[in-house]
């Protein structure tokens, strides 16, 4: 990667990607959403986060940034 006045500077090693066991754990810490129905719509929400996790994971194995299990970090 060039640097600002054109010599190489090595880029930093991108972190590797640990796809989460709980995707809807933060959003759920927010309470209930301000939609109208009450919960009806915490159903829909909660595919919708499982879908962005599988994306988010196929994207990071493809990439060769997904984390082994035995992987301490």
């Amino acid at each position: 990667m060039p640097g600002f006045w054109g010599e190489d500077v090595p880029a930093p090693a991108a972190p590797r990607i640990a796809p989460t066991t709980a995707p809807t754990a933060l959003v759920a810490s927010l309470g209930a959403p301000p939609l109208p129905g009450g919960s009806a719509g915490d159903g829909a929400l909660a595919a919708v986060y499982d879908e962005a996790v599988k994306v988010a994971t196929a994207l990071a194995a493809a990439t060769g940034l997904l984390a082994d299990a035995a992987d301490p970090d």
